[in-house]
């Protein structure tokens, strides 16, 4: 488990607020010391003109000061574990350990349209009205339409230029959980793989029958494998 001097910070994924990981959070109850951060433009919070990583990345490091934290463990879903990672590359004295869930790691150009038009508000609405209504409530006040444009603009430019390289993972010198499950359809194990094997002090978790979203029912079964991680690295 995580030492008392460095708590387990959690991060969720794009459109999201820190609300999705209360299932995550509730597993982990009085067995880590989580601080569980909404990003920046998410959750209600002012959202930015650009949304870029290293603008996401800069601002859980300004909550964490402002809660006086000096490094942590980080637990990252998908989006989560992208900013995470970026810490860990960029701020490695803040960043004990990071266990990166789910997250998209091979960014193309194909894949960022195809991923970026997905979220198109109009279509998204269409086709999913009870998860339009679901991103209104969870960014309320704030317009999500407006989010969900800046995060498919964020995607395109990892498509063209993503913010991690194959040289950025294998600069990472604290310990990395890569987490994917076999039915993701978003994350490739291969790309994973490729990930996982870049990092020194990298470590690889396949978890069979799992698809990209993490539902309650699947979070004792992430605590499982992060409480795991935590032991061995603290």
């Amino acid at each position: 488990m995580a030492d008392s001097a460095a708590p387990l910070v959690v991060l969720h994924g794009a459109l999201q607020s820190r609300a999705a990981l209360a299932p995550l959070l509730a597993v982990l109850e009085g067995r880590a010391d989580a601080i569980d951060l909404t990003l920046a433009g998410h959750g209600g919070r002012d959202i930015p003109d650009e949304l870029t990583t290293s603008g996401l990345a800069r601002d859980v490091l300004e909550q964490l000061d402002a809660a006086s934290v000096r490094n942590a463990h980080f637990y990252g879903y998908s989006l989560g574990g992208y900013v995470a990672l970026y810490l860990a590359r960029h701020f490695p004295d803040r960043v004990r350990s990071v266990f990166a869930h789910a997250t998209k790691l091979a960014w193309t150009p194909d894949v960022a349209e195809r991923e970026a038009a997905s979220l198109d508000p109009d279509a998204l609405t269409a086709r999913a009205p009870k998860f339009a209504a679901a991103l209104e409530r969870t960014h309320a006040p704030r317009d999500w339409r407006v989010l969900s444009a800046k995060f498919a603009a964020l995607m395109r430019r990892l498509g063209e230029q993503p913010d991690l390289t194959h040289e950025d993972f294998g600069a990472m010198s604290c310990p990395v959980l890569f987490a994917v499950g076999d039915r993701d359809a978003l994350v490739s194990i291969a790309e994973t793989i490729d990930a996982y094997r870049a990092v020194s002090a990298g470590r690889l978790s396949v978890m069979p029958g799992v698809p990209h979203a993490l539902s309650a029912s699947l979070a004792p079964r992430v605590a499982f494998e992060l409480e795991q991680f935590l032991r061995e690295v603290s």
